[in-house]
């Protein structure tokens, strides 16, 4: 008989963390375990949820102390006979382990961040509460999972968490779904980029990314500033993404004389269709807990430049799978692009070893090493 394992989600907006439970909740084996979703509604998250036929159940997650949210979990819990709650992010770990208190329902937890919201607090005293909430709310859990080793490192020296207690579990994607670029025709990469607004003609730079400090897309934009200068004048970069930072960095564009060479899109609905048109990814986060982008670009046969800082230094073997860069070096990303640019053997080796590489990273492989972690805390293995 299947095990039903309820997944607690408690923001909707559709990014990696998001993606990840559904890439898992799809791909678990149906023998073994049944995925439902809590979570406050949110049209793109539900849509896809009821597209695999997994259930989803709206529920709000307002805070730390949402007593509703409670209640509802607890009536989940009992009425569908959960048999485990993985959570996600903090609010909905809290609440997860409040309504499974009494049902003794083990509630295992994915942190997603290198530095998660409560580390950016400027009082010392809130700063300090929050880390001892999230102490103890560590000691709850019968299995702490990371999406990488900078994530675990992070938070394990921040919050103590004992090393019997945590596992890394990468993110996964489903590599066939995304479209590569060696199986267009160049009619229809062309007709694709004229969909997209983008010069046919011209080697194209794709960037994935919010438009966030951490992200650091100003070391993107000056790079573009060096090889104009160096004479490369035939490359196009698109930025697809929004943040806070949009108008400045468009300011930047401006100032140093690249506005013709760069597109700030926005939010891209088809980012893996834009990305299957690509001459080369870019991504310059300085603390990247992951990198799902850096899995599509390798997916799509696009070869990949990166920061070596996080997740995609833990993906890529550098100058093998892809090529990394010091983070907000905007010369050493621009002399990796001009490698890219210069030397197309080069750029197909690297295709060809991330193709390899992202084989590591199909969403079923990853679903079976969670099933494993379900497998050890229903067993008993490692509940406290």
């Amino acid at each position: 008989m299947p095990k039903k394992v309820l997944y607690s989600l408690c923001f909707s907006e559709f990014y990696g963390t998001q993606q990840s439970v559904l890439s898992t909740a799809r791909s678990l084996d149906p023998e073994n375990y049944i995925p439902i979703v809590a979570a406050p509604y949110g049209a793109r998250l539900f849509d896809l949820l009821e597209k695999y036929g997994i259930e989803a159940v709206d529920v709000p997650f307002h805070s730390l102390y949402d007593i509703k949210s409670i209640l509802k979990l607890k009536k989940i819990i009992a009425e569908k006979n959960i048999a485990l709650i993985h959570a996600h992010l903090g609010i909905s770990t809290f609440i997860s382990i409040a309504a499974a208190s009494r049902t003794r329902t083990p509630v295992v937890s994915t942190r997603h961040f290198i530095n998660d919201r409560h580390t950016g607090i400027s009082s010392p005293f809130l700063r300090s509460l929050y880390t001892t909430i999230y102490t103890r709310m560590n000691r709850r859990l019968s299995k702490t999972i990371y999406i990488s080793e900078a994530v675990r490192a992070a938070v394990s020296q921040r919050e103590s968490i004992p090393n019997t207690k945590g596992v890394v579990v990468y993110n996964g994607i489903c590599v066939d779904n995304i479209p590569r670029k060696a199986n267009h025709t160049q009619k229809t990469i062309d007709r694709i980029r004229s969909e997209f607004g983008i010069p046919a003609d011209r080697f194209l730079v794709v960037c994935l990314s919010r438009l966030a400090p951490e992200k650091d897309v100003q070391t993107l934009v000056r790079a573009a500033a060096v090889l104009k200068a160096d004479g490369i004048d035939d490359i196009y970069f698109v930025v697809a993404g929004t943040g806070a930072l949009g108008k400045q960095l468009e300011q930047l564009r401006s100032e140093l004389g690249v506005r013709d060479i760069i597109d700030f899109m926005g939010y891209v609905e088809d980012a893996a269709g834009l990305l299957s048109v690509a001459d080369a990814f870019a991504l310059c986060a300085l603390e990247e807990p992951f990198g799902i982008a850096v899995l599509e670009a390798l997916a799509a046969g696009v070869p990949v430049v990166a920061a070596a800082a996080g997740g995609p230094a833990e993906i890529l073997e550098d100058d093998v799978s892809g090529l990394l860069f010091e983070p907000g070096n905007p010369k050493a990303l621009a002399d990796n692009l001009a490698v890219i640019i210069n030397n197309p053997d080069k750029a197909a080796a690297l295709v060809a070893a991330g193709r390899n590489r992202v084989a590591d990273f199909d969403e079923k492989t990853i679903a079976s090493l969670m099933q494993a972690v379900y497998d050890d805390v229903l067993s008993g293995g490692t509940t406290k």
